[in-house]
């Protein structure tokens, strides 16, 4: 049996270069957005909330977060027939169908989630990848 194991940790100085380049990508496509990053068990690290969005919007941002910390995928790697079942009453509204949860990937670990919205799912996307490359990671 493996006691221990060695493991990559998204630090808070690694969220905020991401945090500076997704609300610089938020601010080209004028659209308030929330942005959330979480560590690889979905811990928060850090997140945002943009001026003049609307009030459940950070709730949105949280749960693909969750959701993609929880999946281990981006929410569009999960089983489609899962969608209804996880973003109903079964997880008191901590996961959802939405796009917008990305994986944070150096080096081939997944250390971290970061997650938008509530924007179209291409423009969350957009803010993530965005995010990503601040800190040389893909999803």
């Amino acid at each position: 049996m493996k006691a221990s194991m060695d493991i990559k940790v998204l630090t808070h100085q690694g969220a905020m270069p991401m945090l500076a380049a997704g609300t610089e990508a938020v601010d080209m496509i004028s659209q308030p957005l929330c942005i959330v990053i979480v560590d690889a068990s979905g811990q928060f690290v850090s997140e945002v909330r943009m001026t003049n969005v609307k009030f459940l919007s950070p709730k949105s941002a949280e749960a693909k977060a969750f959701t993609a910390a929880s999946f281990g995928a981006p929410f569009n790697n999960i089983q489609g027939g899962v969608s209804p079942v996880i973003g109903g009453g079964t997880t008191d509204g901590c996961v959802t169908g939405s796009l917008g949860g990305m994986l944070t990937i150096v080096d081939s670990v997944v250390f971290g989630w970061i997650a938008v919205g509530p924007g179209t799912g291409s423009q969350d996307i957009k803010v993530a990848e965005a995010a990503l490359n601040a800190i040389g990671a893909r999803s």
